[in-house]
């Protein structure tokens, strides 16, 4: 019986590209270099792409349009007025191949201006997303834009410091976090999501 060959697609490299980028950086990110991690000849590669350029561009917009799609799918929430909840549950959702990814990329944007406009693209809808959730709470214009920095720039601490905090934890000082970075009690919904996640997490 003959054995048939898989016949490997663009995404396919896309996703072996964005392995390697997130274990060794931009750099390793070869067509030889993957092509041997795949098994495969390198002339799959012209199939799909022009050149390593167009790859690497390719990489780039799979990050972009994951968070831009996020931010997209919380804005339709709720016919179009998610809640603080909503953006916490995003992100504690995340899974650690999608906080390294996001960690490469933002490493691979102070080498490269192209990379920095697009994260920076992606970093201004989450802000204006915040910014719109704290006005809704009722917070002043300049206030709301301010604490939605600070709590972006928070999430966004977690994952380019590597704290590789437990889930555990992180619920544990959700409440000191919420007052600090809104200046309000805990609101009931967020309690809700912490009791499911601490539900989750004893399961």
């Amino acid at each position: 019986m003959t054995e048939t060959r898989k016949r490997y697609t663009r995404a396919d490299w896309v996703e072996a590209a964005k392995k390697i980028f997130i274990d060794t950086g931009v750099e390793d990110v070869k067509v030889d270099v993957i092509a041997k991690r795949m098994n495969i000849t390198r002339g799959s590669f012209y199939w799909h792409f022009k050149s390593r350029e167009d790859l690497l561009d390719a990489l780039l917009e799979d990050w972009s349009e994951r968070n831009r799609g996020e931010v997209e799918t919380l804005r339709a929430k709720r016919n179009g007025a998610p809640t603080l909840a909503d953006c916490i549950r995003v992100w504690v959702s995340m899974e650690d191949d999608v906080l390294t990814f996001d960690l490469a990329m933002r490493l691979w944007g102070r080498k490269l201006d192209k990379v920095a406009r697009a994260t920076l693209l992606v970093d201004e809808a989450w802000v204006a997303l915040l910014t719109d959730v704290f006005r809704r709470r009722g917070h002043p214009a300049k206030m709301a834009h301010g604490r939605a920095r600070v709590m972006y720039f928070h999430q966004i601490g977690y994952y380019t410091l590597d704290l590789r905090e437990s889930l555990e934890s992180r619920i544990r000082n959700f409440p000191i976090y919420h007052e600090i970075l809104t200046g309000d009690p805990i609101d009931p919904e967020v309690e809700e999501l912490i009791a499911e996640l601490k539900s989750k997490y004893s399961e």
